[in-house]
């Protein structure tokens, strides 16, 4: 039968836009455009890479099992299914689910099918077996119903418009068997396809020819003196280069039957240039297969792209059965009028009557909008018209009915170009208003430059930006009334609608800030450490250090923390200050050995030791002690309070004492904390008991604050 618009047959769709991308790790982002609007989950990938690796290695040993089989369900159907389901149930999650069975509702009620377009980005789940998605509630794959055909879509810029075609549909059939391969039965092969199109051919609904040669040249050389041709057939060796990361296809060398492999992008070169040519059958293996850093590196994607508006490739092997099956079954619908997706999901079911899971095998590439490669225009087949055009009464109603129908399609195609105009104009009410006088006519009419949708979408964005701006400004006067609540609500709807949109993000911070209870903060443990460390760590996390205090401490050294308030552990709002008590040394420190230690040096290693430089006595001594600290007070290692200062005794030449006694006895008090300069004359203690009555000027004398602690 021929599918026309009185036919009960579904064969107009819906789009349902899939498009899966990278997300976060071991996630991708899933984005659908529906009938039922637009949404977006996370995708939760159910395998890892090794998981991965297993189950399609399992699912191709399932495969090349079932070939030629149909029984009850086995472990390797279970295999597939439950691969399909986990994928389906991955993909198919939240909101996008949601979307996905209200446009399957909206479909049903307007008598149309939900095409699934996959637009898969991510290289690593391009060469996923998409065809075995399962829907566990209806229990069945997605492919094999006529509602749900799944197509591999390319999103190129160039329009695809169908091609009229006056049946027969004419293929070009080719079939390559190098010497150097496995060899094929080449009459084997023509005879399973000749066989699949047996009654098409009897019909003369398809034209079938086969090319003698084997090599590039015929091909090229066929395709430009005996076309046009419009489906390229082709049976033979595939492979895919892992090191160039691209598909090739076996052709013969003219002088020696060896093989040529030509590369994807060059069989693409020998087939461009011939716009009838609509299909492009690969019955090879490896056909379909991709890499994971190109998903447009295989044969049949790599042809999509350069121009070809399908490309049917094999997967997996398949069984001659079931490939006669499919073809038989494929280009009968494809000659009956069916778009390309809905012929390949009729070839899968006649496929599954005998073989379980080989109608998984055959992908499906495309970037025809709505499938139709072909505009078959003739209502009745060849032999009814040969009958017909046997009478004068039947040659005038043809010529009648040509006559009304391209008075149709001009009237039609002017309709379109006045909807290119309001296109143009960007009167989206007046492209929708066109194009429903046009679908009253002829509803399965083309819209190869997508204006209908691109108006629809118009709409829509005009819609939801006037939405968004009057749910902006409700906001912020929400704002302006204090009112934070309903505030957060209107920008938190703002920003799911369009994120971004002015400056709802700074906004939505103030209000939560609003909102938000009073940050508290735990106060770290600053336990020994130094003032200048401390005061980082309180900064670091968001608290401040108050004035400290000092205490003396056995076994903290000086300038180290020995206690806080609050204290460590305790909860407190941000930013408040914490004070600390700073070690400042021990109450009594050991007095260090100063005999043999020249008299300039004394007060350093005092002062390191917190003790002072006490009076100094002279003594006469032989020349190799000169200016060396000869005696002591306190001894050493004697314990003293901090400050306290240590009397030394001085050994100098006898000549010097003398004239220091001779002189007149004038007494000189030291500055406080230090020795008199050497300009100054220097002290002579006379006897032990003038010493002990002159007060030491450094006892009891306290530690300078730390230079680092705050006033």
């Amino acid at each position: 039968m021929n599918i026309d618009s009185d036919s009960e047959y579904l064969s107009d769709y819906l789009d349902f836009d899939i498009e899966i991308r990278e997300g976060e790790p071991r996630g991708y982002a899933v984005a659908v455009r529906s009938p039922a609007g637009e949404a977006q989950e996370e995708m939760s990938f159910p395998f890892d890479e090794r998981q991965l690796r297993d189950k399609l290695k399992d699912l191709e040993i399932a495969l090349l099992r079932s070939g030629g089989t149909r029984r009850q369900l086995s472990s390797e159907e279970q295999t597939v299914q439950d691969f399909g389901r986990s994928l389906f149930e991955a993909t198919l999650v939240g909101k996008v689910s949601t979307c996905y069975y209200r446009s399957m509702d909206q479909a049903r009620q307007q008598g149309k099918g939900l095409r699934l377009k996959l637009h898969v980005k991510p290289p690593k789940l391009t060469v996923l077996p998409w065809e075995f998605l399962y829907d566990p509630d209806r229990d069945e794959y997605l492919c094999f119903s006529r509602d749900t055909p799944i197509v591999r879509y390319t999103d190129l810029r160039q329009p695809i418009s169908r091609l009229t075609v006056v049946p027969p549909l004419r293929i070009l059939g080719m079939v390559v068997s190098p010497r150097d391969l496995d060899p094929l039965d080449v009459e084997h092969e023509k005879g399973l396809m000749d066989e699949a199109i047996e009654d098409l051919r009897a019909d003369g609904l398809v034209e079938l020819t086969w090319l003698e040669g084997e090599t590039w040249r015929d091909l090229q050389r066929t395709m430009r003196r005996d076309g046009p041709w419009h489906v390229f057939h082709f049976v033979g060796h595939g492979d895919f280069n892992l090191t160039a990361q691209e598909g090739l296809i076996a052709f013969a060398e003219k002088s020696t039957g060896r093989r040529h492999l030509l590369r994807s992008r060059d069989l693409a070169r020998l087939l461009d240039g011939h716009p009838s040519l609509r299909l492009v059958f690969l019955n090879s293996c490896e056909g379909a297969r991709g890499s994971e850093g190109d998903p447009f590196s295989g044969t049949a994607a790599t042809l999509v792209r350069r121009g070809i508006p399908a490309v049917v490739a094999m997967q997996y092997q398949i069984t001659d059965e079931a490939a006669i099956e499919f073809s038989s079954a494929f280009y009968e619908s494809l000659a009956d009028g069916l778009p390309v997706d809905a012929a390949v999901t009729e070839a899968r079911v006649a496929v599954s009557m005998d073989s379980m899971l080989e109608w998984g095998t055959p992908v499906l590439y495309m970037r025809s909008p709505d499938g139709r490669l072909f505009d078959i225009s003739t209502h009745k087949r060849p032999s009814e018209q040969a009958l017909r055009a046997t009478s004068q009464e039947g040659m005038l109603e043809d010529q009648e009915q040509a006559a009304k129908e391209m008075e149709r399609r001009n009237r039609l195609d002017e309709l379109y170009a006045r909807a290119s105009r309001s296109h143009q104009n960007q009167d989206w009410h007046g492209v929708i208003d066109v194009f429903e006088r046009m679908r009253a006519e002829d509803p399965a009419y083309p819209d190869p430059e997508g204006l209908l949708t691109s108006a629809r979408q118009a709409l829509e964005a005009q819609e939801l930006a006037r939405r968004v701006a009057a749910i902006y400004d409700d906001g912020q006067q929400h704002i302006d009334a204090k009112e934070w609540q309903q505030a957060l609500e209107c920008f938190e709807e703002v920003q799911r609608l369009e994120p971004g949109f002015r400056e709802t993000e700074e906004l939505l911070s103030r209000v939560r800030r609003e909102l938000a209870p009073p940050p508290t903060v735990v106060v770290p443990d600053l336990s020994g450490q130094a003032v200048s460390q401390a005061r980082h760590t309180l900064i670091t996390g968001g608290l401040r250090l108050r004035v400290q205090k000092e205490r003396p401490s056995e076994s903290v050294p000086e300038g180290q923390i020995i206690g806080q308030s609050p204290a460590a552990g305790r909860e407190v709002q941000s930013g408040t200050s914490v004070g600390v008590t700073v070690s400042s040394g021990p109450l009594t420190v050991e007095v260090p050995d100063l005999v043999g230690t020249l008299h300039k040096d004394a007060r350093n290693v005092l002062d390191a030791a917190g003790l002072g430089l006490g009076a100094v006595e002279r003594v006469s001594s032989d020349e190799g002690a000169e200016e060396k600290i000869v005696k002591q007070h306190p001894a050493v290692g004697s314990r003293v309070e901090r400050g306290t200062p240590v009397r030394v005794t001085v050994a100098q030449r006898q000549n010097e004492v003398l004239a220091t006694e001779k002189s007149p006895k004038r007494r000189f008090y030291p500055r406080p904390d230090s020795l008199p300069d050497e300009s100054e004359p220097r002290r002579v203690v006379e006897s032990s008991s003038q010493r002990s009555e002159k007060r030491p000027a450094d006892r009891g004398r306290r530690s300078e604050k730390p230079q680092d602690l705050p006033d």
